[in-house]
């Protein structure tokens, strides 16, 4: 089974790569075949645990106001005129997905300070999966669409996909960190 380090608390670059994160078309040439597909997902990455693994559980770890690093503000002020202010302020939620017992993911929200009707909407989730309110059977909702997705290496030596996605007029960043998400070989030691 493949498993990675989960994020650590603070995202930082780990090297100078992760300043711009890597976009799909060069995933090839820097992640590895397993988990390049994870990175690659079209659609919710919720939707493809349970598929692959059974019935999701999320344990929420921290929602509240919180800080965004300078790579989470920097990666969330792609293509906008003015950026996002990088201090407090910002509504923060990070979650454990797993499936019978078993971490799957970690994710980690976050939704600028200039997206009060999104932090409203998205505040009182607690347990429920944000893929839910993005997809409806495995497409976009009406009025979803993803304005930016990049790799992003995690200083523990994994990756990150980082997306940005737009909600009506505003916007919301998701960091999701594959733990274990591949099934072991057969013939592998469990």
């Amino acid at each position: 089974m493949l498993a990675l380090a989960p994020p650590a608390p603070v995202l930082a670059p780990a090297r100078p790569l992760a300043r711009a994160g890597v976009p799909d078309a060069l995933l090839p040439l820097h992640v590895p075949e397993p988990l390049r597909d994870w990175l690659l997902h079209d659609r919710s990455i919720t939707g493809r645990v349970a598929a692959r693994f059974g019935p999701v559980h999320v344990q929420l770890l921290r929602e509240g106001r919180g800080r965004a690093t300078a790579l989470e503000a920097g990666l969330l002020a792609r293509g906008r005129t003015r950026a996002p202010a990088r201090g407090g302020g910002w509504w923060v939620r990070e979650i454990a997905l797993a499936t019978d017992g078993q971490e799957r993911l970690r994710a980690r929200t976050l939704v600028p300070p200039d997206a009060p009707r999104l932090r409203r909407a998205l505040s009182g989730l607690g347990a429920r999966p944000l893929g839910r309110l993005l997809f409806v059977r495995d497409r976009l909702r009406p009025g979803v669409r993803r304005r930016y997705r990049c790799a992003v290496p995690t200083a523990g030596g994994g990756w990150m996909r980082a997306t940005v996605w737009r909600i009506g007029s505003e916007e919301l960043l998701v960091l999701e960190t594959p733990t274990a998400v591949q099934e072991p070989s057969p013939g592998a030691p469990a």
